[in-house]
């Protein structure tokens, strides 16, 4: 059976959690140096103000689905009955190499991301998304 119905402190806080992570994770402090420039971004693109607007929409887009992801992720574990986290773990493993993974290889073998970004791009998901899990389990 199908449990739609999830606790909001979960929710909301796997999704804060996976937009925060996110915004450090792609920072110069982290990996967004060698993002930008395997994308071929440069800083005055950025701070200009096309670039000032197409990131209100990017962060406005990923809170919803950061949104979405932990909505899913906490039906998924609820109607799984997963209490443990190892349990989560090995659910979360199970949905990103099935669902995520193809995506972000997708992006490489088509749209021609650089292979560099390949890990960062995959270790992002997969540890924001086990994050949002233990949380689950954890409230």
């Amino acid at each position: 059976m199908i449990v739609w119905t999830i606790s909001a402190l979960p929710l909301v806080l796997g999704a804060c959690i996976k937009m925060l992570i996110g915004a450090l994770w792609y920072s110069p402090l982290l990996f967004g140096k060698y993002w930008m420039k395997s994308l071929g971004f440069q800083m005055e693109d950025i701070q200009s103000e096309e670039g000032k607007r197409s990131a209100k929409i990017g962060y406005l887009l990923s809170s919803l689905t950061a949104l979405t992801s932990s909505y899913i992720i906490g039906v998924l574990l609820a109607s799984l009955e997963v209490t443990t986290g190892g349990e989560a773990f090995r659910v979360l493993l199970l949905l990103i190499a099935c669902f995520t993974m193809p995506v972000i290889l997708g992006r490489h073998l088509w749209a021609k991301h650089p292979w560099g970004l390949f890990p960062i791009d995959l270790g992002y998901e997969w540890f924001t998304l086990t994050l949002i899990a233990l949380i689950y389990v954890w409230f």
